[in-house]
Protein backbone atom coordinates (compact mmCIF):
# COMPACT_ATOMS: atom_id res chain seq x y z
CA UNK A 1 0.00 0.00 0.00
CA UNK A 2 2.65 2.79 0.99
CA UNK A 3 5.53 1.58 -1.08
CA UNK A 4 8.13 3.63 -2.35
CA UNK A 5 7.06 2.07 -5.67
CA UNK A 6 3.31 2.87 -5.01
CA UNK A 7 4.30 6.89 -4.22
CA UNK A 8 6.24 7.09 -6.88
CA UNK A 9 4.19 6.19 -9.37
CA UNK A 10 1.21 8.28 -7.50
CA UNK A 11 3.31 11.63 -8.21
CA UNK A 12 3.34 10.17 -11.83
CA UNK A 13 0.07 10.34 -12.77
CA UNK A 14 -0.43 13.44 -10.63
CA UNK A 15 2.26 15.05 -12.90
CA UNK A 16 0.79 14.02 -15.91
CA UNK A 17 -2.61 14.97 -14.89
CA UNK A 18 -1.74 18.29 -13.74
CA UNK A 19 2.38 19.25 -14.73
CA UNK A 20 1.63 22.95 -13.22
CA UNK A 21 0.34 22.03 -9.86
CA UNK A 22 3.19 18.76 -9.55
CA UNK A 23 5.72 21.02 -10.13
CA UNK A 24 5.03 23.34 -7.40
CA UNK A 25 6.21 26.77 -6.63
CA UNK A 26 8.83 28.17 -8.91
CA UNK A 27 12.38 27.99 -7.21
CA UNK A 28 14.25 31.09 -6.71
CA UNK A 29 16.91 29.85 -9.27
CA UNK A 30 13.82 29.16 -11.85
CA UNK A 31 12.67 33.16 -11.00
CA UNK A 32 16.15 34.22 -11.00
CA UNK A 33 16.37 32.79 -14.31
CA UNK A 34 13.03 34.64 -15.58
CA UNK A 35 14.55 37.75 -14.06
CA UNK A 36 18.08 37.76 -15.87
CA UNK A 37 15.64 36.68 -19.24
CA UNK A 38 13.43 39.44 -18.39
CA UNK A 39 16.79 41.89 -17.80
CA UNK A 40 18.04 40.51 -21.70
CA UNK A 41 15.28 41.34 -23.47
CA UNK A 42 14.51 45.27 -21.80
CA UNK A 43 18.35 45.59 -22.56
CA UNK A 44 17.84 44.44 -26.09
CA UNK A 45 14.24 46.57 -26.16
CA UNK A 46 16.95 49.70 -25.15
CA UNK A 47 19.18 48.88 -27.45
CA UNK A 48 17.06 50.78 -30.17
CA UNK A 49 14.56 52.63 -27.90
CA UNK A 50 14.70 55.76 -25.47
CA UNK A 51 11.38 54.80 -24.09
CA UNK A 52 9.13 51.76 -23.48
CA UNK A 53 5.49 52.04 -22.72
CA UNK A 54 3.15 49.49 -22.02
CA UNK A 55 -0.74 50.68 -21.95
CA UNK A 56 -3.26 48.37 -20.43
CA UNK A 57 -6.54 47.89 -22.21
CA UNK A 58 -8.53 50.67 -21.14
CA UNK A 59 -5.11 52.33 -22.50
CA UNK A 60 -3.86 53.65 -19.65
CA UNK A 61 0.28 53.94 -19.07
CA UNK A 62 0.40 50.59 -17.13
CA UNK A 63 4.30 50.68 -17.36
CA UNK A 64 6.84 53.30 -18.76
CA UNK A 65 10.45 52.74 -18.71
CA UNK A 66 13.42 54.46 -19.87
CA UNK A 67 14.67 58.48 -19.19
CA UNK A 68 11.49 59.97 -18.60
CA UNK A 69 12.64 63.02 -16.40
CA UNK A 70 15.51 63.50 -19.09
CA UNK A 71 13.24 63.09 -21.77
CA UNK A 72 9.83 64.65 -20.49
CA UNK A 73 10.56 66.05 -17.15
CA UNK A 74 8.73 63.63 -15.21
CA UNK A 75 10.00 60.41 -13.41
CA UNK A 76 8.13 57.21 -14.89
CA UNK A 77 6.12 56.40 -11.53
CA UNK A 78 4.10 59.39 -11.71
CA UNK A 79 2.82 59.02 -15.39
CA UNK A 80 2.25 55.34 -14.67
CA UNK A 81 -1.82 55.68 -14.20
CA UNK A 82 -2.04 58.69 -16.66
CA UNK A 83 -4.21 58.01 -19.88
CA UNK A 84 -1.84 57.10 -22.81
CA UNK A 85 -2.83 59.56 -24.86
CA UNK A 86 -2.49 62.06 -22.46
CA UNK A 87 1.13 61.68 -22.45
CA UNK A 88 1.31 63.39 -26.11
CA UNK A 89 1.07 66.72 -27.33
CA UNK A 90 -2.76 67.90 -28.74
CA UNK A 91 -1.59 67.93 -32.13
CA UNK A 92 -0.43 64.37 -31.78
CA UNK A 93 -3.37 63.31 -30.33
CA UNK A 94 -5.48 62.30 -33.41
CA UNK A 95 -2.58 60.60 -35.00
CA UNK A 96 -1.78 58.45 -31.64
CA UNK A 97 -5.62 57.32 -31.65
CA UNK A 98 -5.30 56.47 -35.01
CA UNK A 99 -2.21 54.32 -34.36
CA UNK A 100 -4.24 52.80 -30.97
CA UNK A 101 -7.42 51.68 -33.73
CA UNK A 102 -5.24 50.37 -35.67
CA UNK A 103 -3.20 48.43 -33.15
CA UNK A 104 -6.90 47.45 -32.26
CA UNK A 105 -7.64 45.80 -35.81
CA UNK A 106 -4.06 43.55 -35.25
CA UNK A 107 -2.02 46.36 -37.18
CA UNK A 108 1.84 46.87 -36.05
CA UNK A 109 2.44 50.31 -35.53
CA UNK A 110 5.59 51.36 -37.59
CA UNK A 111 7.81 54.56 -37.83
CA UNK A 112 5.14 57.03 -36.98
CA UNK A 113 6.62 60.61 -35.98
CA UNK A 114 4.36 61.99 -32.69
CA UNK A 115 4.95 64.95 -30.30
CA UNK A 116 4.93 63.81 -26.59
CA UNK A 117 4.41 66.50 -23.32
CA UNK A 118 7.77 67.42 -22.23
CA UNK A 119 8.99 69.52 -19.32
CA UNK A 120 8.06 72.62 -18.68
CA UNK A 121 9.95 75.63 -21.31
CA UNK A 122 11.29 72.73 -22.91
CA UNK A 123 10.58 72.13 -26.28
CA UNK A 124 8.72 69.18 -26.95
CA UNK A 125 10.26 65.98 -27.69
CA UNK A 126 9.24 64.38 -30.88
CA UNK A 127 9.66 60.51 -31.03
CA UNK A 128 9.41 57.70 -33.65
CA UNK A 129 7.08 55.25 -32.17
CA UNK A 130 6.17 51.61 -33.36
CA UNK A 131 4.18 49.20 -30.98
CA UNK A 132 1.31 47.13 -31.01
CA UNK A 133 -1.27 45.22 -29.00
CA UNK A 134 -0.58 41.89 -27.50
CA UNK A 135 -4.02 39.80 -26.79
CA UNK A 136 -2.36 37.21 -24.67
CA UNK A 137 -1.10 39.78 -22.77
CA UNK A 138 -4.26 40.79 -21.46
CA UNK A 139 -5.35 43.24 -24.40
CA UNK A 140 -2.44 45.37 -23.52
CA UNK A 141 -0.52 47.97 -26.00
CA UNK A 142 3.15 47.74 -26.15
CA UNK A 143 5.10 50.46 -27.47
CA UNK A 144 9.08 51.79 -28.62
CA UNK A 145 9.44 55.09 -28.76
CA UNK A 146 13.43 56.45 -30.15
CA UNK A 147 14.09 60.32 -29.70
CA UNK A 148 14.70 62.19 -32.78
CA UNK A 149 18.46 63.03 -33.13
CA UNK A 150 17.88 67.00 -32.28
CA UNK A 151 16.39 65.91 -29.08
CA UNK A 152 19.44 63.97 -28.58
CA UNK A 153 21.85 66.97 -29.30
CA UNK A 154 20.87 68.26 -25.29
CA UNK A 155 21.23 65.13 -23.56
Amino acid sequence: PGTTQNVREERIVRMSANPAKAAGPPSTLEESRLRQERDRFLAFAFCRNDLLIELDAAQVVHFIGGPTEALLGTPPEELKGTQGTDLFTPDSRPLVEQLLKAADLGERITQATVTMIGADGAAPPTFEINGYKFGDLEGHYFFALRSNGQDREDQ
